[in-house]
């Protein structure tokens, strides 16, 4: 069965394609993919607790195995389990 060389130049081009963006969104880079790449003030991040809610309780909350300061999906840097910022969302 013969193949049609423009369906694997397709073919070629789409792996190449999510290659490239794989690459360049941190999805291989595995440094990148664990912390987020935002400022701490452009979430308003603190080190405390706000109506309750706190780090250690947030979806986007990765802690530390030892228990310290972890981090976070979207914040870059250290993360205090006892902070708060404005993307908070309940796990």
């Amino acid at each position: 069965m013969e193949r049609d060389p423009s369906s694997r130049r397709r073919a070629l081009r789409g792996a190449l394609a999510l290659a490239a963006l794989a690459t360049t969104s941190g999805l291989l880079r595995p440094g990148l993919a664990r912390a987020g790449n935002g400022a701490k003030s452009d979430y308003q991040y603190q080190d405390h607790p706000q109506d309750g809610q706190r780090c250690a309780q947030c979806a986007a909350f990765q802690p530390a195995p030892d228990g310290g300061p972890g981090t976070c999906r979207l914040i870059s840097g250290t993360i205090n389990p006892n902070g708060w910022c404005i993307a908070f969302s309940q796990r």
